[in-house]
């Protein structure tokens, strides 16, 4: 809904020593644009949890330091379930 979250706000979503119930979360359609020691992901994640799927485009920005790569930034944007016809 184009909120921006802060950092504690979007850590107390999960609750900390409970298990979210998810059963999986995937990448999809990847598409990586990299600049040097500066890679930007864009993609599909979906999260697929026992009461069904749900799917965000996601961007991840990340830097490469020390021969590791550490993200930088992300931004979610929920993509709506496809209405069934009447």
């Amino acid at each position: 809904v184009g909120e921006v979250d802060s950092r504690a706000k979007v850590i107390s979503f999960y609750p900390s020593g409970k298990s979210s119930g998810l059963k999986a979360i995937r990448l999809e359609e990847p598409l990586v644009r990299r600049y040097g020691d500066i890679a930007v992901v864009i993609g599909k994640e979906v999260f697929e949890s026992p009461s069904g799927s749900m799917a965000m485009r996601a961007t991840f920005v990340c830097r490469k330091q020390k021969k590791r790569w550490w993200l930088v930034s992300a931004q979610f944007t929920g993509i709506r379930p496809v209405k069934k016809p009447d």
